[in-house]
């Protein structure tokens, strides 16, 4: 029965990285916690292998398709190991409680900016976006970004989709996104996002990828389709850190059987899902994903209630 349970959480967490292009590790902890019966550290700990396998599988279809950064993906992932490191130390010493409440308020934040970004963008359909573990070319202009929150008004000039002029069409040569050499970076701000996210993801174990493109936008005013890429080596060094620091104090992975199943599952769905992706508009799938991160949040939340003193 255990095994049958895990293989349900590795294809549900896999259809949700192929239809949403994200979003894994924010699911996998309240799924393992709630339909295996881990404790939240085992939770944390085991969903920090998954997110790793799926942005490790993400990276090769991105950097196939020349769209990570990696020299900046490097360097913020390695400024963000200081919070990822005090996150994961810290999460050894906080109550269950204090973490699932954490973890429920986080869901909802996500959730609600997703909603919000959800019903801005297009009600077409769009060509099926990248998973995180499936392989595949993306599309020009990231569908991915339906689960970022970042108005257009709030996105540099360099991000937005060059103007159509009188014709409607765009000018020739007019590229949506600023060439790698371009990239600028903020670095007090580039510091303090990338140790928020490690801190992030170390103290609650997830990847962090809603948090991380947005950073990477913000900090280094990258183009959003080169931020959903390049968060992927973000999201890979800040996994490996925690893993290593939750390892060196508790040991081991717990129940190394059933991740690696989820993990199998996770893969051959997320392929599967992806087939099906395109044929539902951005609106959709954004829609989708924010009600199923806001549902999955009433359950942490019951969660963390009853793991009151």
């Amino acid at each position: 029965m255990t095994l049958l349970l895990a293989a349900a959480v590795g294809m549900l967490l896999g259809a949700a990285l192929g239809m949403f292009g994200g979003g894994g590790g924010i699911l996998a902890v309240p799924m393992l916690v709630g339909l295996l019966g881990m404790d939240i550290d085992q939770a944390a700990t085991a969903s920090l292998v998954i997110v790793l396998f799926g942005a490790i599988g993400g990276l090769a279809s991105h950097h196939r398709a020349g769209r990570v950064l990696w020299r900046e993906g490097v360097l913020f992932g390695v400024v963000s190991v200081v919070g990822t490191t005090l996150g994961a130390l810290l999460a050894a010493r906080v109550a269950d409680w204090v973490k699932l409440g954490a973890f429920a308020v986080l869901m909802v934040a996500a959730g609600l900016a997703m909603l919000r970004s959800a019903r801005r963008q297009p009600a077409g359909p769009v060509p099926a976006q990248p998973t995180l573990v499936g392989a595949g070319t993306a599309p020009p202009g990231d569908p991915g970004a339906v689960l970022i929150d970042l108005p257009a008004a709030d996105t540099p000039a360099a991000l937005r989709p060059a103007d159509p002029g009188p014709t409607g069409v765009a000018a020739a040569g007019a590229d949506v996104e600023q060439p790698a050499a371009a990239i600028r970076a903020s670095v007090p701000l580039l510091v303090l996002l990338a140790t928020g996210t490690g801190l992030v993801t170390g103290f609650l174990g997830v990847g962090g990828g809603f948090l991380v493109v947005p950073a990477l936008v913000l900090s280094l005013r990258m183009p959003i389709g080169r931020a959903t890429a390049t968060g992927l080596v973000v999201i890979a060094i800040a996994s490996v850190t925690a893993l290593v620091v939750r390892l060196t104090h508790a040991g081991t992975v717990e129940e190394p059987g059933l991740v690696a199943l989820i993990v199998v599952a996770a893969v051959a769905s997320s392929m599967l899902a992806a087939r099906f992706a395109g044929r539902l508009s951005p609106r959709t799938l954004g829609t989708g994903f924010a009600v199923l991160v806001l549902g999955m949040s009433v359950l942490v939340a019951a969660q963390a209630v009853a793991a009151l003193p």
